[in-house]
């Protein structure tokens, strides 16, 4: 059987809980559904997530960008913009860790299950 989608695999953030008041910011997926996730949590306790709107293609590298201006957070896909969606605040947590394919080195359901490469903040 080829690979499949799975829900919640983190490819990288900043935060290591599930918990939404220990995170900063997250690119997740692809999702169960094929689409990629970006999360940001705010100094308000606000937590925005925000789906890409087209299918991520198995076995094949993709370019993720999140973007945060302080009034937007905006998803890039292969230099495609497929999600804004305003927002206000400053990110949250700004010094916990940052994670790279997992969300903490102790939750294996979190662990991204492919490549990652070139990883720029």
């Amino acid at each position: 059987m080829g690979k499949t989608y799975e829900e919640n695999k983190i490819v990288v953030g900043r935060g290591e809980d599930t918990n939404f008041s220990y995170r900063s910011w997250s690119i997740i997926g692809p999702e169960n559904d094929g689409r990629w996730r970006i999360g940001l949590v705010t100094s308000n306790d606000n937590e925005i997530d925000l789906y890409s709107t087209s299918q991520a293609t198995l076995n094949t590298w993709h370019h993720i960008i999140m973007v945060y201006d302080g009034s937007n957070v905006i998803l890039y896909i292969n230099g495609q913009k497929e999600g804004e969606q305003e927002a206000s605040g400053t990110i949250n947590n700004p010094n916990e860790e940052l994670y790279f394919g997992a969300i903490t080195p102790n939750k294996n359901q979190y662990q991204f299950n492919g490549s990652i490469d070139n990883i720029a903040l």
